[in-house]
């Protein structure tokens, strides 16, 4: 059944209090994705306000472009769907620094 990616919503989740500590695990962004009556749940390792960023940004050139233009309508049927999308991130989106973190949290959602 070939079902089309709906919605990705962004959440982000923080500690009340940010410090300097090297632990990850002070705030996250988990993703939702919708297709169809299908729902999937992700969480990107990266920091979660450039991932927004790199989801919801202006576009700037072809290989600058918000991960959202992508990914939002995009046919989701099996497996290879998810092959060929991963591919058109990667190369419109490359030269956001978050966009690849942000892919995962929406890949794993799929």
């Amino acid at each position: 059944m070939s079902r089309r990616i709906e919605a990705v919503d962004l959440f982000y989740l923080a500690m009340p209090r940010i410090t300097e500590e090297a632990d990850g695990s002070q705030d996250a962004l988990l993703v939702r994705v919708i297709a169809g009556d299908a729902m999937g749940w992700g969480q990107c390792e990266a920091a979660p306000l450039p991932s927004i960023s790199a989801f919801v940004c202006p576009r700037s050139h072809g290989a600058c472009r918000p991960v959202a233009e992508t990914v939002l309508g995009a046919p989701i049927a099996d497996a290879d769907d998810i092959l060929v999308l991963a591919h058109r991130v990667r190369s419109r989106s490359m030269d956001l620094l978050q966009a690849a973190h942000l892919w995962s949290g929406i890949e794993i959602a799929l």
